[in-house]
C-alpha cells in the first residue's frame, strides 16, 4: 500500500501509451461532429467551454454542442470567428452556421486528446448568435470578467509591449504577445515565464499566503484560505492542462 499511488500512476501512463501506440487513442466516435466534414453548410448549437481567445482579428473558442436538425451528431469542435467577439464569455450558449473542416496537423494530437477532431469556421456575422448568457454568479463568468477588467486596467496604463509582457507573466501570454516580442522571448529562452504554469502558480500562492499571514491569521488556517484563490486563478487564466496540474500540486 505504500507505493499504491505510484503504481497506479505508472499503470495509467502505460495504458495510455499502449492505446496510443496501437492507434486506439484518441478516435472520433461514430456520431461525432467531425463526421459531417465536407458538408456545404451546417448549423450547430451548444455551449462555450473555455475562455475565448481574441487575437489577429479573430475569436477562437471550444464548443460542445449538436448539429441541427441532425441532432444525433454531437461533440466538441474548435470554432473560429473572423472578428473580435468581445461579448462572448465561457458558459454562453451560441448558435452557429458555417463549415466544418479538418484540424491542422500542428497540435492535432493535443486537440484529439481533448476530443476535438474538427474545426468550425463562421465566415459571416449572421452565422453567429448568442442564445443564452452564462449565469453572472458562475465561477467561469466571474473569472472571465475579472480577467477582462485586469487586462483593461494595465493596457490603459502601460505601453503595448510592457502591458503584454506583464499580462503574460501574470495571466498568460495566450494571444496577447506581439509576434516580435514572442520570438524574442523564445530566442532568449525565457518564453516559459509568460506561459502560466507552476512558476506563476507558486508566485500567486506565496504572495497570497504572505498577505494572509500579515493579517496574523495562523498558518494552518491561511493554507485553507488559499484554496479558493487558487481555484479562481486557475479558472481566470483559462484552466489549460499545465495550469490545472500546477493548481492540483499547489492544493496538495
Amino acid at each position: 500500500m505504500r507505493y499504491a499511488l505510484v503504481w497506479t500512476l505508472l499503470s495509467a501512463m502505460a495504458g495510455i501509451f499502449l492505446l496510443h501506440t496501437l492507434g486506439l487513442f484518441p478516435r472520433a466516435g461514430l456520431y461525432d461532429l467531425s463526421k459531417l466534414r465536407g458538408s456545404s453548410v451546417i448549423v450547430v448549437e451548444g455551449k462555450v467551454l473555455d475562455a475565448p481567445v481574441l487575437k489577429w482579428g479573430q475569436t477562437r473558442f471550444l464548443l460542445e454542442g449538436r448539429a441541427e436538425p441532425l441532432s444525433a451528431f454531437h461533440g466538441r469542435t474548435l470554432v473560429t470567428l473572423p472578428w473580435l467577439e468581445t461579448a462572448l464569455a465561457p458558459g454562453d450558449r451560441v448558435r452557429l452556421r458555417g463549415w466544418l473542416g479538418a484540424s491542422s496537423v500542428k497540435g492535432k494530437e493535443y486537440w484529439a486528446s481533448r476530443r476535438v477532431f474538427a474545426v468550425f469556421k463562421v465566415w459571416y456575422d449572421d452565422g453567429f448568435q448568442i442564445t443564452a448568457r452564462s449565469p453572472a454568479w458562475s465561477l467561469s463568468r466571474a473569472a472571465w470578467d475579472f480577467q477582462n477588467r485586469y487586462r483593461e486596467f494595465w493596457e490603459a496604463r502601460l505601453p503595448d509591449r510592457a502591458s503584454a509582457l506583464l499580462l503574460g507573466v501574470t495571466v498568460g501570454a495566450k494571444g496577447i504577445l506581439p509576434q516580435e516580442l514572442k520570438e524574442a522571448c523564445i530566442r532568449a529562452g525565457v518564453y516559459h515565464i509568460v506561459v502560466v504554469s507552476g512558476q506563476n502558480m507558486s508566485l500567486i500562492v506565496n504572495l497570497g499566503l504572505l498577505a494572509i499571514l500579515a493579517l496574523t491569521i495562523p498558518r494552518r488556517y491561511a493554507l485553507w484560505l488559499c484554496i479558493l484563490p487558487i481555484i479562481f486563478y486557475t479558472t481566470a487564466v483559462g484552466a489549460d492542462p499545465p495550469v490545472v496540474r500546477a493548481a492540483v500540486t499547489a492544493l496538495v
